[in-house]
């Protein structure tokens, strides 16, 4: 099975890391797996060429309407044969549509649905175009991928039509991510926390969804309260933030990561002020390195949370801060087996071997319906060429 992951870039953020586990994790002697980017680089560029797979760019720039570019796609495309192309969020879903009409009847396409809706107004004007681009297109690619129901749920509503739309959660690395916790003595030597401090992480780029603004109100108005406590921000446009005069020395502005697992080996806790979700993929790397979690409740954090974390309302850093106050009261041993709790879950639910058999299946599953289509039309054309001859037998 040659399959061919479609995506915007490899910048750090959840879907890309999402797809490198699902490589990873789908290494088999019968797929062999390219990965195609539209723009070139990013920061986890590196890391998918040590996985051993083709890697190969469109050359589109960001915010750019390029129709070379798609003739790159169609190229690079032809050249990788794949089975199936499986792209990921809008604007390479769309890609991939649009390169439908130049690839063989066999090839199915399957597109991933990586976000929710809640703040769709606050997007680009080309990403919002995009997007509901999806209406007219959703229904003539071969599948819809979900990683929340919240998601499919408001996809459909907005007019994404398609006979096979399933949710498949985020799959997580939890052996590589717990083995990791060792290394939690160098990250808080880099920070200066000691090991009495309760190191509180937010892990998420700067936007308006994420809602920096909230954790740095709740974060003020637990350090008045807790003297041991420390902050640190991680993800793109993290060091641009206006730190507050309360947190001038308790607040770690860190910026984009690509040793994520060694930032959360030293964390305590993780919180997430989103005030829209899908599925949140920095929890669950939280979670899978048995880090407990505060979260607001939106999107699927409650589904992936369970009864192992606290969630709280969006907006409201006054109750995001009295949850992490609490938090910061419990004993080591107290946070350590909420952090054992947080492990058990996602080995039970969101173990990355799990999910990766699930999109085997649906793969196996559009590449069979793909042939049978295939095969109906070569035999009613067979039938018609039949009928053609019995009415003009030759004299």
């Amino acid at each position: 099975m040659r399959v061919v992951h479609l995506i915007n870039s490899l910048e750090v953020g959840g879907a890309e890391q999402m797809l490198l586990r699902l490589v990873r994790a789908s290494q088999q002697p019968d797929v062999i797996p390219t990965i195609v980017t539209l723009s070139e680089g990013g920061g986890l560029q590196s890391e998918a060429r040590g996985l051993g797979v083709g890697l190969h760019h469109v050359g589109l720039r960001r915010g750019e309407l390029n129709p070379n570019a798609l003739r790159r796609l169609v190229a690079v495309l032809h050249k990788s044969r794949p089975d199936v192309i499986q792209s990921w969020m809008y604007h390479s879903n769309v890609a991939a549509s649009l390169a439908r009409p130049w690839l063989p009847r066999a090839t199915a396409i399957v597109w991933n649905i990586r976000q929710s809706l809640g703040m769709l107004s606050q997007e680009r004007f080309l990403t919002q175009a995009v997007i509901h681009s999806g209406r007219v297109l959703s229904p003539h690619t071969d599948a819809i991928v979900n990683n929340s129901a919240k998601s499919a749920a408001e996809h459909q509503a907005l007019g994404y039509r398609n006979a096979r739309a399933i949710v498949i959660p985020n799959g997580f690395e939890l052996d590589r991510s717990n083995a990791e916790r060792a290394t939690s003595a160098a990250f808080r030597t880099e920070i200066g926390a000691n090991e009495h401090e309760v190191v509180v992480g937010l892990i998420a780029r700067v936007h308006e969804v994420k809602d920096h603004a909230t954790f740095l109100r709740a974060a003020c108005g637990a350090a008045a309260r807790v003297p041991h406590l420390r902050f640190v921000c991680l993800g793109r446009g993290t060091t641009e933030l206006a730190v507050p005069d309360e947190l001038r020395t308790r607040l770690h502005l860190l910026g984009e990561r690509t040793d994520v697992h060694r930032c959360l080996a030293g964390v305590d806790l993780v919180v997430s002020s989103s005030v829209a979700e899908g599925f949140p993929n920095a929890l669950g790397e939280a979670m899978a390195s048995a880090v407990p979690v505060i979260a607001t409740d939106v999107g699927e954090t409650a589904t992936l949370l369970g009864d192992t974390g606290v969630l709280v309302p969006p907006r409201d850093p006054t109750a995001l801060g009295d949850a992490i106050v609490r938090f910061a009261q419990l004993s080591s041993t107290e946070r350590a087996a909420a952090g054992q709790r947080a492990l058990q879950r996602m080995r039970a639910q969101f173990c990355i071997r799990h999910i990766a058999a699930q999109y085997r299946s649906l793969y196996d599953e559009v590449i069979a319906d793909r042939r049978r289509r295939i095969s109906r039309r070569a035999m009613r054309a067979s039938t018609v060429r039949a009928g053609r001859v019995a009415a003009f037998p030759v004299q």
